[in-house]
């Protein structure tokens, strides 16, 4: 069930750090769908294993579009350490998934 709209301003009562993080991508060219289309998915799989496991760190996300090409997940996490951690962990989806998108950024020849 969705939450109701609250009118106003509102805020978050936490003790300690958060930490926000903004990421996106943007599909520069439709028809290479080899390129986008697997990092567009990797992301809810990416999402879906940390809202299982609540230890990682990830306390919310949101994920919003600007644009039919244009896609963000504003996440809010328990601390950078955390966050970091979940970055590099070896046996997570995330770890493979960096590898991967350094790779078609490297040899995708601006896609």
């Amino acid at each position: 069930m969705r939450d109701k709209i609250q009118p106003g301003r509102t805020t978050a009562a936490r003790d300690g750090e958060v930490v926000v993080l903004l990421i996106g991508m943007r599909v520069n060219h439709l028809w290479a769908l080899h390129r986008w289309l697997p990092v567009f998915f990797a992301m809810p799989a990416m999402l879906r294993e940390l809202v299982k496991d609540r230890s990682a760190g990830l306390l919310h996300h949101l994920l919003l579009t600007g644009s039919p090409r244009t896609y963000y997940v504003v996440q809010y996490w328990e601390s950078k350490e955390k966050l970091l951690d979940y970055a590099r962990a070896t046996g997570r989806k995330h770890h493979p998934w960096w590898a991967r998108v350094n790779r078609y950024a490297r040899d995708g020849k601006g896609h």
